[in-house]
Order: C-alpha cells, then structure tokens, then sequence
C-alpha cells in the first residue's frame, strides 16, 4: 500500500534528495518549498509529488501547510522536518540585528510551530511516524559559523526534548537523525534506510551519520 510522506524544504540539496528518494521508492509525497523561493516549487513538482508553499515568517502557516496537504493527500503517514539552516556566516560582531531576528524567525521557529502540528495530528490517529532531521555540512570536530552553531543546537535541543517526551505516546514512532560531514545525498540515504530498516520499529532515538562511520543510534552528544 502507498504510504504518504511529508517532507520539508525541497529549495535545499537535503530536501531535494528526500524527495526525489522517496518519490522513486513510490511514495506519495508532500513537500513544502519557502515563499521566498517560489521557483523550487516547479521544479520538485511531478505526478507523485505537490509541493505546498511554506511562509516561514508567519506563525500560522505552518496549521495552513497541514491543511493543505491533507487536502492533497488525505492523510499523512510519515513526515520528516529538516533543520538546514541558511544564515549569514559573518562572525557575530558584524552581524546585524536584522540577520540574527531572521535566522531565528526562518529556521530555527518554524520547524517548531510544525512539529507542533504534525504531532497533534499522528496523537490523533495514533499512528505515524515523526522525524527530525539536523543535517551539519561540518565535521563534529569543526565549528560552524556562530549563528549557524546557535541555529542548530537550538533545533536539537528542541528535539532531544521532543524525544523524551513523546518516545512513549501510544500508536506513533518518533526520532531524530543527524550528520556531520557527510554531503546531503549521502544523509538522505541514511535517512531512508534507517527508516526502512529501523527507526519505525523504535520510538525516541537518535541516528548519527558520519561519511565514514555509518550508523550509531543512541543519545545526541
């Protein structure tokens, strides 16, 4: 039977890998592309996938994003929420105000106000599978930007909350993924083999990928 998947963010490499993978496995896919890159949202679109328009400023898009794909598709049985953040890599003395309200407000809230909504909608069904996924382009033993670092780590503290709160909700799987160092292809497969092979068994874990160590489900550092 065809599962539905929704996927954020196919305007990144990560996000265009998901759904390109997932679409040719023969999924039915839902992916959402920011209003700030209405471009993206031809390109990803095919037979198997819609892509829904994302604005990321608004804290009431994300309840509209839901309708919409459920509109689309009826109902959703996986959904995976990508924290790539796209911020300035200025060191924090120049960078503006404005650059620091946006980081936040595009990348680090949104993700937030969604997970928000996806799990009151899998609560309510009691079925479905949840993933947060942090993608670091960096070695674990290089430091990103500042502002990219704070992004991030604000995303995973979320999730590693997110996970030991609701690892134990009846009917539903959830778990987190995070890379370091590997390119966006190579963590999109580790995605979905995971998924496929484990992680809808289990509930509250995190999967690391390094490019050169594969898999290690256990706790966040």
């Amino acid at each position: 039977m065809e599962r539905t998947l929704l996927v954020t963010d196919c305007d990144t490499a990560l996000g265009s890998a998901l759904v390109r993978m997932f679409s040719a496995k023969g999924y039915a896919v839902v992916t959402t592309a920011s209003t700030e890159t209405p471009e993206s949202m031809s390109a990803a679109a095919t037979e198997n996938v819609v892509v829904v328009p994302w604005n990321k400023r608004s804290p009431i898009s994300a309840h509209t994003l839901m309708r919409t794909a459920l509109n689309q598709r009826s109902v959703l049985d996986d959904a995976l929420v990508l924290d790539v953040p796209r911020v300035s890599s200025l060191p924090i003395h120049e960078l503006s105000a404005a650059d620091i309200e946006k980081a936040f407000d595009a990348f680090l809230k949104p993700s937030i106000f969604l997970v928000r909504e996806l799990l009151t909608y899998f609560l309510d069904r009691r079925n479905g599978f949840l993933g947060l996924a942090s993608f670091c382009a960096y070695a674990q033993d290089i430091h990103a930007p500042a502002l990219e670092q704070a992004v991030r780590e604000g995303f995973k503290g979320f999730a590693s909350s997110f996970l030991s709160t609701y690892a134990s909700a009846s009917g539903i799987s959830v778990n987190a993924f995070q890379s370091f160092g590997a390119s966006p292809e190579e963590f999109a497969l580790f995605i979905e083999r995971s998924m496929e092979e484990k992680a809808r068994k289990i509930s509250g874990r995190w999967f690391t990928f390094r490019s050169r160590t594969g898999l290690f489900p256990g706790h966040a550092p």
